[in-house]
């Protein structure tokens, strides 16, 4: 239907009257922008409690837009999130990358935000005119930001970029997007003060970006209890993620990353090497390491199995977290440990090494 409506040309009023037509096939979020629920992957594109409102506080501002110079928006969508970049930081050069035209066209469609949301819709329509989606264009197309309409993950990246938005569908859903080859390759395209900005919590999808060699941050949260995630290059002395959120991707399930056959690894792992995603409670809560907490008896029992399975003494588990505390408590470390990325990778090297595998 917004193709067949594109196949001829329209001037900005049709465009108006159109989406007033076809609005109920978009959801109207609490900032009174406008969200699509993708069918297929039964995802809404952004936060339904408001679209932009989620581009300035989940991406802009943890990323300090207003100081940063060239940004890759990946997943581009309808353009919130470099409108809102453009919008803080006017003389900000933008990639940005999208390869569902028709996904592109709705952007075209949806009301306007602020004159910065104009001159992102005359990027989008200006790719989209040059590929025969379009046959005229009705916005002004600004030079310092350009639209693919590609493939992120097989796009061939030229340039080297200090920051990167990546807001893809959630990993549960598609997983890709989150692979440990993806975040190699952006890695790679990162300025090394640079930083990469993620919606997700995910313990998987942080672990990935570990592998691929970033520091990890948790962002401040918005509207919600957890928190998105930065990555950089080097220790940015950011906000660490919380003692819990470190053990379960140092030492459970949940932290083996997005790579082929990762369930199987999963499956193969967990009470064997890695202790199951059930265990969610911090290991204190078990052995009391100096910490006071309530814990139920299910809970005990459960993680107590766990343990049983693994075969790990209580004096082992101590070394294994021992990274996290200000003060040595098994007697056996030498350093301590100053960030998230530190603990979590000593945490995983210990349990490892006590099971036999060389993590190193």
């Amino acid at each position: 239907m917004i193709k067949e409506f594109f196949s001829k040309e329209r001037a900005e009023k049709e465009r108006k009257e159109f989406f007033e037509k076809i609005k109920n096939h978009f959801i109207k979020t609490e900032d009174s922008t406008y969200t699509y629920r993708d069918p297929q992957i039964q995802e809404t594109m952004h936060s339904v409690t408001g679209a932009y409102d989620e581009s300035i506080y989940k991406f802009c501002i943890p990323s300090v837009i207003e100081k940063r110079k060239y940004l890759l928006d990946l997943f581009s969508g309808f353009g919130y999130n470099a409108s809102a970049a453009l919008e803080m930081n006017p003389q900000l050069k933008i990639d940005m990358i999208e390869k569902d035209p028709e996904i592109l066209l709705m952007g075209l469609l949806i009301p306007d935000i602020s004159e910065a949301h104009r001159k992102i819709k005359g990027a989008i329509e200006s790719s989209l005119y040059d590929a025969g989606f379009i046959k005229n264009r009705v916005y002004e197309s600004p030079e310092n930001v350009h639209l693919f309409i590609e493939d992120a993950l097989e796009f061939r990246f030229r340039d080297i970029y200090d920051v990167i938005f990546h807001d893809a569908y959630s990993p549960e859903k598609d997983w890709k997007p989150y692979s440990l080859n993806f975040f190699k390759k952006l890695y790679k395209v990162l300025e090394r003060t640079g930083v990469l900005i993620t919606y997700s919590s995910s313990s998987a999808m942080r672990a990935t970006l570990l592998e691929a060699g970033f520091y990890i941050w948790a962002s401040k949260p918005h509207r919600r209890k957890r928190s998105g995630t930065i990555a950089s290059k080097i220790d940015l002395k950011l906000r660490n993620l919380s003692k819990k959120e470190e053990r379960i991707i140092a030492l459970t399930d949940l932290g083996v990353p997005y790579i082929e056959n990762r369930d199987v690894l999963r499956k193969k792992l967990r009470n064997r090497t890695l202790f199951s995603s059930s265990i969610k409670l911090c290991f204190e809560n078990i052995y009391n390491f100096g910490e006071k907490s309530n814990i139920s008896e299910r809970e005990r029992n459960r993680a107590e199995r766990s343990i049983k399975r693994m075969e790990l003494t209580e004096e082992e588990i101590k070394y294994i977290v021992c990274p996290q505390y200000e003060k040595c408590i098994c007697g056996m470390c030498h350093r301590r440990y100053k960030n998230t990325t530190e603990r979590i990778k000593e945490m995983k090297f210990r349990l490892l090494k006590l099971k036999g595998i060389n993590n190193k």
